[in-house]
């Protein structure tokens, strides 16, 4: 990982000075050095909590085991649903036949 940039307050209080004068320019650069500060820490912190996390080639490899898995089983489910609906289909064509077939036979007998 690259190291951040420094900071460097004499530099910013020089482009500020001309635009805001003295006094803010140097409040602007306080500011900024302490927001700097705090946050340094917390960043370091983060960093290290992520190194906890990283995960292994043998992670990886159960990883991608067990999403096998799982996209296996919703195939099986999907095709039990599909042939679920496929059954009705043809049922209901059935009914809606028979229905056609009984209206002819009532009005055209």
């Amino acid at each position: 990982m690259t190291a951040p940039l420094p900071f460097d307050r004499i530099r910013l209080f020089e482009l500020l000075k001309p635009k805001l004068g003295a006094e803010e320019s140097k409040a602007i650069v306080d500011a900024l050095d302490s927001i700097s500060a705090n946050i340094k820490p917390e960043i370091e912190a983060g960093i290290g909590s992520a190194t906890g996390t990283l995960s292994t080639k043998e992670d990886l490899a159960q990883l991608k085991v067990e999403l096998r898995e799982d996209i296996h089983r919703l195939e099986i489910k999907m095709n039990e649903r599909l042939n679920n609906m496929l059954i009705w289909l043809v049922a209901s064509i059935f009914a809606a036949v028979g229905i056609v077939l009984a209206a002819m036979k009532l009005f055209f007998d």
